[in-house]
């Protein structure tokens, strides 16, 4: 635990032995990797919040990122039957964690 403290790496490994004698590995992130990664963060969140549009990345180069205005709201789409027919979409990671998705087939022609 000290060494995460005081290290530049980015992980720190340790082992772990339970009561029942087994031993395990786990890798704790390093207190400089978090603190350069919310600097990044903010860095970047103040970037797109001036307007200049630059993401400052955790290995330390940059990327731009063109920021756009929709040019104008879409037309509302008027006389679509109500569905009837669903189908199952087959996301079962999100599934589990929530309800299951239905989609709807609509015709735009």
């Amino acid at each position: 635990m000290q060494r995460s403290l005081t290290t530049n790496d980015t992980f720190v490994t340790y082992e772990y032995q339970d009561v029942q004698g087994t031993n395990s590995q786990y890798q704790l992130p390093s207190y400089a990797s978090i603190v350069n990664r919310l600097k990044a963060l903010e860095e970047s969140i103040d970037s797109l919040s001036s307007g200049k549009g630059q993401v400052n990345l955790t290995d330390g180069s940059r990327r731009t990122v063109k920021l756009t205005a929709i040019p104008h709201t879409p037309a509302q789409i008027f006389g679509l039957e109500d569905p009837s027919t669903f189908k199952l979409d087959t996301n079962w990671f999100f599934e589990d964690l929530m309800f299951p998705g239905l989609t709807v087939d609509i015709d735009l022609t």
